[in-house]
């Protein structure tokens, strides 16, 4: 009797895919079997076993998946046809004005090819060929990430005079990276945070300004949903979308240098010991009397003010002493920071001119841990007041990866106890003991964690050390979830009916904010894949960071690029591959994460851009 299945196909970027059933099965769909289907195309099948092994012949179209496609025109003859990026799948297209060889088009699925043979018609042109700037265009049509201005004219309300007047204490903000003070001045961009610092006997009085946007930005209107369609500001090297119009996030909302502006404060009291004693919310009227760079106060903290900001020398240093109080009182009593490595790639004409390597700047921590430091007031206030509001969701180590935390615990001897995988103040443990263990096992580790969600109930924040729960409520004008909490902090104080969100919008604004990510990756794969071409002859140190079946994923040191050292470099050696501790060992050596080789350029894909190295 023969065996049917029903399950989805899941394409890869070979001539072959898989059926994924819903009791987690996978099923091989062979190369002829792959051509009748779509990614994603519910399919009924039958099993057929041969030579003990099992792959399936597709019988019956139950439901089809992807009907749109983003691809490149190509002429075959006196055809044409939409070619799929890292993708076996072509189709034929019908023609029009746009479809001329070499465009980028997103096209609707017109004839499916379990029917008969597939293809698509017209529906939007993504890029002429070659334009300088379609690795944007394609990140942005891959991601569907919107780029609509909003044409309807902006109200600006009467700002409400029920507000501290704080317009004479010193603020200023800090953002940014490697500006003069002229630079920091002409700079349009969006300052949604402003900081104000007050020493006293036993502690410091911390002032958290964020603009009120939600003042701006009523529920419902027009910008409203201008907003929540965007969900977020993307920010994509040398171009950005913003999430509300210009004339709001870059003037009418930002707090800038010497403007009277509206704003939420969080007023915090932190003792010597950098612990918040106490704090309050409130809306206020401020005004900034400065606006500089983290690489500005990174110099002040060496070599004191200069003349324009000397009125800002005691503030400035006041900065300082909090943040580091507050880095300091995190180490010992939550979850550190580690420092980051982050590369800024320098441009011109849409093409890497210079990469730059930096390291993570003090200022540029302190900023962090204040922000950090009001958003957890602003969850335990949420929490007290026991309304509901967006918290950031991440509870740790999987329980699906419980057998495989215990082989690592095991196999390098850490003193971590099964009991405290799943527990806050474990979890804490766990962390500071890694801090003691080498890079491959942390990254074990890591690997293990869950993915962070969104959740309208107060719950832990493992990964920050914060029982109490973190919402976040600081960057309003760059991302709607903080909006959302404006609304419901802003209703709180007014005494007015809670302002209450939509609890199923949370997974749709939660996959929006992974669009960022996304898109900036799919941008710097391309970038860097261009900007490797030719340096074939040039000689890298390369850091290991990660392993997976195809080989050892490295990062070069000094430019950040990272590609693959196949496993078909080091065939000629004796290796072994050991999956679970994400390990080779290369001639009775062990080859492990955070170990650094000499290399070269191997050779990029033609078509996926991945970068590939070799021994040298």
């Amino acid at each position: 009797m023969k065996k049917t299945i029903q399950g989805t196909v899941i394409y890869t970027n070979q001539s072959f895919g898989f059926l994924e059933t819903s009791q987690n099965e996978s099923y091989f769909i062979p190369p002829q079997e792959l051509k009748k289907v779509l990614p994603n195309d519910i399919v009924e099948c039958s099993i057929i076993s041969e030579n003990d092994k099992e792959f399936v012949i597709v019988e019956k179209l139950i439901t089809k998946g992807q009907v749109e496609f983003i691809g490149k025109v190509e002429k075959g003859g006196n055809s044409y046809f939409l070619n799929i990026e890292n993708s076996p799948l072509s189709f034929y297209i019908y023609k029009n004005e746009n479809i001329q060889e070499g465009n980028w088009v997103k096209c609707k699925l017109k004839n499916h090819p379990f029917d008969k043979k597939s293809s698509v018609e017209f529906m939007s042109l993504v890029s002429k060929s070659n334009d300088e700037r379609l690795y944007w265009k394609l990140a942005l049509a891959y991601n569907d990430i919107n780029t609509e201005t909003f044409n309807t004219e902006i109200i600006y309300p009467e700002i409400s005079k029920n507000r501290k007047d704080q317009r004479d204490k010193n603020y200023f903000t800090v953002d940014g990276n490697k500006k003069t003070e002229l630079e920091c001045l002409l700079e349009k961009r969006d300052r949604d945070d402003a900081i104000c610092i007050e020493e006293y006997k036993t502690g410091y009085k911390v002032y958290v300004a964020i603009s009120d946007v939600a003042e701006y930005v009523s529920p419902n209107s027009d910008l409203d949903i201008h907003a929540q369609k965007n969900t977020t500001s993307y920010y994509l090297f040398d171009q950005v979308i913003p999430m509300l119009p210009r004339e709001l996030s870059e003037d009418a909302l930002s707090l800038n240098e010497n403007v009277d502006r509206p704003a939420m404060v969080c007023e915090m009291f932190i003792n010597k010991k950098g612990k918040i004693k106490s704090y309050d919310f409130y809306e206020a009227l401020i005004n900034s009397k400065a606006q500089l760079s983290y690489d500005l106060v990174s110099q002040y903290f060496k070599n004191g003010c200069s003349d324009k900001f000397k009125n800002l020398s005691k503030d400035i240093i006041n900065f300082e002493k909090v943040g580091l109080l507050r880095k300091e009182y995190r180490e010992k009593h939550n979850i550190v920071f580690q420092n980051r490595v982050e590369y800024k790639l320098k441009l011109k004409n849409s093409k890497i001119e210079n990469i730059e390597k930096l390291e993570q700047l003090d200022s540029a921590r302190y900023i962090e841990e204040l922000m950090v430091a009001a958003n957890h007031c602003f969850g335990k206030y949420i929490k007290d007041n026991n309304v509901k509001a967006i918290y950031n969701k991440f509870l740790g180590y999987s329980e699906d990866k419980k057998e495989e935390l215990l082989k690592i615990i095991n196999k390098y001897k850490l003193r971590i106890k099964e009991t405290d995988l799943y527990t806050f103040k474990g979890y804490k443990k766990i962390q500071k003991k890694l801090l003691k263990q080498p890079e491959n096992v942390v990254t074990l580790f890591n690997r293990c964690l869950e993915k962070a969600i969104l959740s309208e109930i107060q719950v832990p924040h493992y990964g920050l050390g914060l029982e109490e729960g973190y919402a976040t409520f600081t960057s309003p004008l760059r991302k709607y979830i903080d909006l959302i909490n404006h609304r419901i902090l802003k209703s709180l104080l007014r005494n007015e009916e809670i302002y209450k969100f939509n609890n199923e919008y949370l997974i749709e604004l939660k996959a929006n904010q992974l669009k960022q990510r996304k898109a900036e990756n799919y941008i710097k794969q391309h970038l860097y894949s261009d900007y490797m071409y030719g340096k074939r002859n040039i000689d890298y140190k390369g850091k290991v960071v990660f392993m997976n079946s195809k080989g050892a994923k490295i990062q070069i040191e000094e430019n950040g690029v990272t590609g693959l050292l196949p496993f078909e470099e080091i065939l000629k050696m004796n290796f072994e591959y050991i999956q679970t501790e994400r390990v080779m060992n290369i001639n009775s050596n062990v080859v492990k994460i955070g170990d650094v080789f000499n290399i070269s350029l191997r050779n990029i894909d033609k078509y996926t851009k991945e970068i590939n190295f070799k021994l040298i």
